[in-house]
């Protein structure tokens, strides 16, 4: 076997071993079951952890205003 053969050959064998692992580790491997049932231990809280006022306005009393003139508007639509 020349050298450019035995390179192939175990290019070729580690990609396929990477390929036929790789399903099994993202999976999470053997403690994958360990850890799916930490999943839903976690406490899902309700609206009573979040605050019914909305955020504050941003806009430092400025009004909204429409950026776009209305001569560029007519100049495009007609």
């Amino acid at each position: 076997m020349t050298y450019m053969e035995s390179m192939s050959t175990f290019s070729t064998s580690i990609f396929l071993i990477l390929i036929f692992t790789l399903p099994y580790f993202s999976m999470g491997g053997p403690r994958s079951e360990a850890l799916d049932s930490e999943i839903y231990d976690i406490d899902y809280r309700g609206p009573e952890t979040h605050s019914s006022v909305p955020p504050p306005d941003h806009s430092h009393g400025l009004m909204a205003t429409n950026h776009i003139k209305e001569d560029s508007v007519k100049k495009v639509h007609g």
